[in-house]
C-alpha cells in the first residue's frame, strides 16, 4: 500500500463590448464592489521561487497515529524524480509547477485501529487570510493540457517574464511543454498521497501539493483535518482528529531578486 510520493486556480475572463447603458452601469457597480486597490494587487503576487520554511520538517502525533511532514524544495524534487533506480524509464525532471508547494507525508498507524484520510480535505492557511486546497494529480495534468496550447504560441515572450499565478517563464514553459503529458501523469500518480483506509501497523506515504502563498505572507499552516479513527471500516462510530503543522517563511529566492 505504500506509495512514495498539486491547486492552481484557472482564471477565465469573459470580455465583451456593449453600448447598452444598463450594462455599463452594472459594470461600474461591479468595479466598486471589487475595490481592487494597489495593495490588494501587490499581495496577490505569489512566490514563484523556492521558499525556506522553518522548521523544514516535523512529526505530529495523536491517538497513536504519527504523521511526518517535510517540505520539499525544487532541488530535492529534481533529484528525486531523476533517480533512475527509483523510477526507471520514468525518471525525468520534477513534474510539479514552480508555483507549487510540495510536502512529503508519512503516516504511521500504531493506534490499534483503522484510520481513514482524504487528502482532498487538506488545506494550507496563510497569515493574510488565504486558504489553498490540496491539488491532486488529475488537476495538475489538466493544467498541463490547458497550458500546453499557451506555451506553443509564446515564442516571442521574453524568457525573464515572471512566473507565478499567471504561468511560468518562457524558458520554464518550454521545458514543461516539451515533456510527455502521459509520462508526467504516471509520475504524479505514482507519488501522490491517495485517500482511503490505513490499517493498524501500516506505514503509508506520498506527496501533496498546494499553490504557493502571496509574497507578503510570513507564516503558513498545513491542516490535515477529519482523519477518522475507528475500530474497523464498517464501524459507524469513529473519532475525528485534525493534525496541524505550522511553518514560518524565513526567506525565498523571490526576496533576493526583489532586493
Amino acid at each position: 500500500m505504500k506509495r512514495l510520493c498539486i491547486y492552481i486556480l484557472i482564471m477565465t475572463g469573459l470580455v465583451g463590448c456593449s453600448t447598452n447603458k444598463s450594462e455599463l452601469m452594472l459594470q461600474k457597480n461591479r468595479e466598486k464592489k471589487l475595490n481592487l486597490s494597489p495593495n490588494f494587487i501587490r499581495k496577490s503576487s505569489r512566490y514563484s521561487k523556492d521558499l525556506v520554511l522553518k522548521p523544514s520538517n516535523m512529526t505530529l502525533v495523536k491517538e497513536g497515529v504519527s504523521i511526518y511532514v517535510e517540505y520539499l524544495n525544487s532541488n530535492v524534487l529534481e533529484k528525486f524524480f531523476n533517480n533512475e533506480e527509483r523510477f526507471g524509464d520514468l525518471a525525468d525532471s520534477n513534474p510539479y509547477f514552480p508555483d507549487f508547494l510540495v510536502f512529503y507525508i508519512k503516516i504511521t498507524n500504531e493506534s490499534g485501529k483503522v484510520i481513514h484520510l482524504d487528502p482532498k480535505e487538506f488545506v494550507i492557511l496563510d497569515d493574510l487570510h488565504g486558504q489553498y486546497s490540496c491539488l491532486d494529480s488529475d488537476y495538475i495534468i489538466s493544467l498541463y493540457k490547458a497550458r500546453s496550447s499557451v506555451y506553443s504560441i509564446t515564442q516571442s515572450t521574453d524568457k525573464f517574464t515572471p512566473g507565478g499565478f499567471y504561468g511560468a517563464p518562457i524558458d520554464v514553459a518550454t521545458s514543461l511543454a516539451g515533456k510527455s503529458i502521459a509520462k508526467r501523469s504516471i509520475q504524479l500518480k505514482t507519488v501522490e498521497l491517495s485517500g482511503g483506509y490505513v490499517y493498524d501497523g501500516v506505514i503509508y506515504d506520498g506527496l501533496i501539493s498546494f499553490l504557493k502563498p502571496p509574497k507578503d505572507s510570513s507564516k503558513i499552516k498545513l491542516l490535515l483535518p477529519d482523519i477518522k479513527i475507528k475500530a474497523n471500516p464498517d464501524d459507524e462510530t469513529f473519532k475525528s482528529v485534525t493534525f496541524t503543522a505550522n511553518f514560518d517563511i524565513i526567506s525565498s529566492e523571490d526576496s533576493k531578486e526583489d532586493s
